[in-house]
């Protein structure tokens, strides 16, 4: 796997450099294009580099990955600029090469990875074995969902069960379940399966012998307990006398970034406002066009703090679309059971021509860049809700109102309307735990691709 990841890097970096360089020569570069192959060890610096920031851990998460590659891009950028100006090279040492290559290169490498991680855990030797234990009374429901977000790199091959009545219900097709203390009893030879311990009851309920037998097969051991699900990915180990401690930060609460996030905002929308003023014309022109009415859409939705503001959207809709809703859910209960639980209508009878493929390509929302320059919205994060919705946010909404929402989020880029309501909630739930700038770039960088993906679409 390891040498999988660092030789599709050394070729991504070699592609690169080896295009950047030739295009230079083509617009009239001075210099032999066989003098380059004198830059062969920066193959081995870069993959140094990311090695030194964890980028070759096969179970890293899309934004860390992004991270690593980009923090490695970056000093290697650093590096070589400074180099050229107080060495004098015996060859040639193009800055601009090395500038122009590097912002390739922090698109390309963590796309490198993902494209790597994706195609190849396909295949049975990629990866690693993953073996559970579950030691409390559990749904099979609960062993299941587990199961199915685990990271593609990891294969599950045996649920062992600490006694036969803990689990209630049927496992997913091709996962064996075993009695884990007769596991155990058996001579067995280390192993490099991951093993995860579903529930840490108390220390002297036999758990820790169950552990300690673990320790002598299993290289990797991963704890799985309500107490720690933060869901916090930045989350880091303490010392705390003796006790291992987990330090979370939830930084979407911290008024430091919110500034910098703030500034992000209004930088990004200003600008893309300015970009695509030809396109809003051209928008309303042909709203105008296919329906007599308002060229925009205002819905109060809900900020920061809970407070409402106007959402601003392309209209899509006939002018008349609160009487036409209702008229189709009193006529099919089949829709109206479909509004309930996602707040949406497959093959909406309200939307006009063109608001059908607006919303198909997302561009109704364009709009709210007005929002996010006076501040209501952000660019990315939680989805703006009505005051109707609170209620399915339960608890969660709480926190979920402490920031501001955004125009593309987590839920947008994960399946947008493929997804049920509570698994929206649970993803801007995580989104807010989990929040960093690479989060942030993760989903900037996913939006268009989900856009395309026209079938989670309304």
């Amino acid at each position: 796997m390891y040498a999988v990841l660092v030789s599709c890097d050394v070729l991504a970096v070699a592609l690169v450099f080896a295009a950047v360089v030739y295009a230079r020569y083509l617009l009239g570069g001075a210099f032999r294009l066989e003098d380059y192959w004198a830059h062969w060890p920066i193959l081995i610096i870069y993959v140094l580099s990311v090695a030194s920031f964890g980028g070759y851990d096969v179970l890293l998460s899309p934004p860390q990955e992004i991270r690593s590659c980009s923090l490695a891009t970056l000093i290697i950028l650093a590096v070589l600029s400074s180099a050229s100006f107080w060495v004098r090279f015996p060859f040639s040492f193009s800055r601009s090469v090395i500038i122009v290559s590097s912002i390739f290169l922090l698109a390309l490498l963590p796309a490198t990875h993902f494209g790597v991680k994706a195609y190849f855990s396909r295949f049975s030797w990629w990866g690693f074995p993953t073996v559970f234990y579950l030691f409390e009374k559990r749904e099979a429901h609960y062993v299941n969902l587990v199961v199915k977000r685990l990271h593609a790199s990891l294969k599950p091959v045996l649920l062992l069960c600490h006694r036969q009545d803990l689990l209630a219900g049927k496992m997913r097709k091709n996962i064996p379940v075993v009695d884990g203390p007769e596991f155990f009893s058996k001579p067995g030879v280390p192993s490099n399966a991951i093993f995860i311990f579903l529930g840490f009851p108390q220390i002297g309920s036999g758990a820790r012998g169950i552990l300690q037998k673990a320790e002598q097969r299993f290289s990797r051991i991963i704890i799985l307990h309500e107490s720690l699900n933060f869901g916090n990915q930045w989350a880091k180990p303490v010392d705390m006398g003796l006790h291992l401690g987990l330090e979370t930060m939830q930084r979407l609460l911290d008024p430091t970034r919110l500034r910098a996030k703030r500034c992000v905002d209004l930088l990004f929308s200003s600008f893309l406002l300015l970009v695509l003023a030809p396109l809003f014309l051209l928008m309303a022109l042909l709203i105008v066009l296919n329906s007599p009415g308002p060229v925009f859409y205002k819905q109060i939705r809900l900020g920061r703090g809970g407070r409402p503001f106007c959402a601003w959207k392309f209209r899509s809709m006939v002018p008349n679309a609160a009487t036409a809703l209702k008229d189709v859910l009193d006529e099919d209960p089949n829709l109206r059971k479909s509004w309930e639980e996602r707040h949406k209508l497959p093959k909406d009878p309200r939307v006009t021509a063109v608001g059908r493929f607006l919303r198909l390509t997302s561009l109704d929302e364009l709009p709210q860049l007005f929002n996010v320059v006076l501040g209501d919205m952000s660019l990315i994060g939680p989805r703006p809700i009505v005051r109707a919705e609170i209620k399915r946010y339960g608890a969660r909404y709480e926190m979920v109102s402490k920031v501001r929402p955004g125009m593309t989020g987590l839920w947008q880029v994960s399946g947008r309307s493929r997804l049920t309501y509570a698994e929206r909630v649970e993803l801007d739930s995580y989104y807010i735990k989990n929040w960093s700038f690479w989060l942030d770039l993760y989903i900037m960088l996913k939006t268009p691709l989900a856009v395309l993906r026209f079938s989670d679409a309304q």
